[in-house]
């Protein structure tokens, strides 16, 4: 494949403005019938953006909501 091809794959990752990806979370999530709060919003963009690590979204997560 050259250089200049992209393979689709690699297309459907390609990045996102953070803001606009957390609005898509927000609808698809709306759609299945989940209501997210406002902080679990907030916890996705900030991973989205890279201000956050995974890892550590899980932990708050897991913090606020021990049982789970």
């Amino acid at each position: 494949m050259a250089e200049s091809e992209v393979s689709g794959a690699e297309a459907a990752v390609s990045p996102m403005d953070p803001k606009r990806a957390a609005a898509m979370v927000e609808r698809v999530q709306l759609m299945a019938g989940h209501y997210p709060s406002t902080q679990a919003l907030v916890r996705a963009e900030r991973v989205l953006s890279g201000d956050l690590e995974e890892a550590q979204a899980r932990s708050q997560v897991l913090e606020r909501y021990p049982n789970r």
